[in-house]
């Protein structure tokens, strides 16, 4: 029985079988391609859109995407009048100590930067008329149509979500790098040929690592942790399993990676510019055909939305065990203990792979599907 005064957590997938919906967002005049019902491969185009007339002028508010307190973006500006600037390439950065605090505004067109105005960059685009297509993703079932809006797509796979990244959406073979010794990948470890591969790692990254992996071909990383900065080099789409820093993934999260490389993998990223309450985490789907198709289970959907109890696996998010797995040893709902830093919180204790056992607030976990 489950104790009223269980606190919710927030949940971190790491699922090797689930069911995975996925909401393809498109513009409102976008053509819809697919129907309810109807079975869709990752790379199909599920909706097309056009602006019916060239595209020569792209405003891009860069004093908004950076959350400036003014609209003065003189200080922050890497492109300056007149300079060509290519789709993702850096035009302005806000630079903190915090990695919640930083912030990157990237061109979204080819062309040339005009001017810049009361915090607006005006760019005169490249080319004529704009097509775009919203690619499926994963390899499923069409459950949901909303013509100018969304479609939604259901599919059997594995799913393991990270904690932040580099915006963006790619597609590859899993390839997974095993020769780290070190706390930190270097570009020498990295394969010669990378070509639509989504390499992954168990320890950090650096800024070279992000150009190599970009410059051998491949469509997206996965590592332990990465820089605050990694989006002003990174051109592809980054995760990180752990955070950001030097860190170490998780043993019980990288042998899910083991056991799924050399399939083909969708990597989704979030915009860090997206609303925290519409913003998903960065995550690893691979769709999976089914050797037995997996029931629905109410019992476990219930317990996704009740309080961590005893047994539940859980991640430690800050030291002294941070990054750690471990399952809930005892049910302490009202205990509080002084922590080394003073403040009096509530919490339980975690039982460790390594056997250790440590009492945990409530404030440093994560609870682990």
């Amino acid at each position: 029985m489950k104790q009223s005064g269980a606190p919710l957590v927030p949940i971190v997938r790491c699922e090797e079988w689930t069911r995975v919906r996925i909401e393809r967002t498109m513009p409102m005049t976008a053509e819809v391609l697919v129907q309810e019902g109807e079975r869709v491969k990752a790379t199909q185009a599920i909706a097309r859109a056009t602006n019916g007339v060239p595209r020569r002028v792209h405003v891009v508010d860069v004093a908004g995407m950076l959350g400036l307190p003014t609209r003065d973006v003189s200080s922050v500006m890497v492109k300056q009048r007149g300079e060509r600037v290519h789709v993702g390439e850096l035009l302005a950065v806000r630079r903190s100590v915090l990695p919640f605090a930083y912030r990157a505004c990237r061109s979204p067109v080819d062309g040339r930067l005009m001017t810049v105005w009361y915090g607006w960059a005006v760019i005169e685009a490249d080319g004529e008329e704009e097509v775009g297509e919203v690619l499926a993703w994963v390899d499923g079932n069409v459950v949901a149509v909303v013509p100018g809006s969304h479609v939604i797509i259901e599919t059997e796979a594995a799913c393991i979500e990270g904690v932040c990244g580099v915006a963006g959406e790619a597609y590859g073979v899993l390839q997974l790098i095993r020769e780290t010794l070190s706390a930190q990948l270097t570009p020498e470890q990295l394969p010669t040929d990378a070509t639509d591969a989504i390499l992954v790692t168990n320890v950090s990254i650096s800024h070279q690592v992000l150009e190599r992996a970009a410059a051998i071909g491949a469509r997206g990383v996965v590592a332990a942790g990465i820089s605050t900065t990694a989006s002003e080099v990174a051109t592809l789409p980054v995760m990180a399993t752990e955070g950001y820093g030097v860190r170490s993934m998780a043993p019980e999260r990288f042998r899910l990676f083991q056991e799924l490389e050399g399939h083909y993998a969708t990597l989704m990223v979030p915009s860090e510019h997206m609303p925290p309450w519409l913003r998903h985490r960065p995550a690893i789907i691979v769709s999976r055909m089914p050797r037995s198709h997996p029931e629905d289970n109410p019992e476990r959907d219930t317990r996704l939305g009740c309080p961590i109890c005893k047994g539940d696996r859980v991640r430690a998010v800050r030291a002294p065990m941070a990054d750690r797995w471990g399952s809930i040893l005892t049910e302490m709902w009202d205990e509080q203990i002084k922590t080394s830093s003073g403040l009096t919180l509530a919490g339980v204790e975690v039982c460790f792979s390594t056997e250790a056992v440590a009492w945990l607030p409530y404030l440093n976990l994560e609870r682990i599907v």
